[in-house]
């Protein structure tokens, strides 16, 4: 009788451990399964992250160019300066990007709307990015004539264009952010407005 009991033990005991086994083996099985996805979803929210990131950050650097342009862009003696001076706030700004460069940037009346080619009959000045330089680009086009005194104030538009790279590439290469910020031009004391305006 007791070697039957020792006998009935050890049957139990394998099957024990024969259960354990298979329960490691199921858990590892399952874990290969979760792990990738949950690599791929954490991997997403990293490369979103830094997209939303650098569309902060531009929305920031036109937001910056527009607010500067808006009060010293009527008074600016010379116009092709002053739109320099917009371009190199909307460059600091742009430092801030983690991953891409800036393409394009536009400072132009908006009054009416944004143009569909930025040109000087357009009033409307066009930087493009230099990625040997890292700087914009002699701009083509003007603005000569705002508005800052008259019934109907012109308004500034500054549109930054920047290209935002993904690091893994599941998302694609890279994706184009561009933001447009349209403000009023500050009114100018009476006494610096011409006659007749």
């Amino acid at each position: 009788m007791g070697s039957r009991l020792l006998a009935r033990m050890r049957l139990q005991r394998s099957r024990r451990v024969d259960g354990s086994k298979r329960q490691r083996g199921a858990v590892l099985a399952e874990a290969a399964f979760v792990f990738p996805v949950l690599m791929f979803v954490t991997l997403g929210i990293v490369e979103f992250g830094m997209a939303y990131g650098n569309a902060a950050t531009v929305r920031s650097a036109s937001r910056a160019g527009a607010r500067l342009g808006a009060t010293g862009y009527s008074p600016a003696a010379d116009k092709t300066v002053f739109a320099g001076t917009i371009s190199d706030e909307v460059r600091g700004d742009l430092t801030a990007l983690s991953r891409g460069a800036p393409i394009s940037m536009w400072v132009y009346k908006a009054t009416v709307g944004e143009p569909a080619t930025c040109t000087a009959a357009t009033s409307c000045w066009a930087f493009t990015w230099n990625t040997t330089t890292k700087d914009w680009n002699t701009p083509t086009g003007g603005w000569s004539d705002p508005d800052s005194c008259g019934a109907t104030l012109d308004s500034i538009g500054v549109k930054v264009t920047a290209r935002h790279d993904f690091a893994s590439g599941y998302f694609g290469a890279s994706k184009t952010i561009t933001y447009r910020t349209r403000v009023r031009l500050e009114p100018l004391p009476s006494d610096q407005c011409l006659a007749g305006s």
